[in-house]
């Protein structure tokens, strides 16, 4: 009997179950989670602290998950590329070489695009909840609750 872990001979195979606990590896990543909460807590603060009754302008939150999520997903895919070096010094082997595990890392990066789903989406959801502001025109109604023509903070 053998208490050695049995590794997949394939090069796809391996690849596979090498990706997968890269991508576990990110996930637990204490940078990429720090990203995850700052961009969540940055989209609950702008909706609280929101004095509209209904969101302005959308535009600018997609640039919360592009820097919080986006940022330190490579930064962090770097530090785990170079963080199995480590290992090969202090034991003498890796699991695959360097150029080797960049691959599996680049597999793995459904990760990030997973947050910025479930960003996207709780973005939609308080959109939904809080509404957003029609700036079609005059006729529509502003968040103060007088006609657009009237108001100097909506378009005539």
């Amino acid at each position: 009997m053998t208490d050695s872990l049995a590794l997949p001979t394939t090069s796809t195979a391996s690849l596979g179950s090498m990706a997968g606990i890269e991508a576990r590896r990110l996930a637990r990543s204490p940078i990429f989670l720090t990203g995850v909460v700052l961009a969540f807590g940055v989209l609950t603060l702008m909706y609280v602290l929101n004095d509209d009754p209904a969101f302005v302008d959308l535009l600018s939150i997609p640039v919360v998950p592009a820097f919080f999520i986006g940022l330190t997903s490579p930064v962090t895919t770097a530090r785990l590329t170079r963080s199995t070096e480590a290992a090969v010094e202090a034991v003498g082997t890796a699991p695959g070489t360097e150029g080797r595990r960049t691959p599996a890392l680049a597999i793995a990066c459904p990760v990030p695009f997973a947050a910025g789903l479930l960003f996207t989406a709780y973005e939609i959801v308080l959109a939904s909840v809080a509404g957003v502001a029609d700036r079609s025109g005059g006729s529509a109604r502003c968040p103060t609750g007088r006609s657009g023509a009237s108001c100097s903070r909506c378009p005539a």
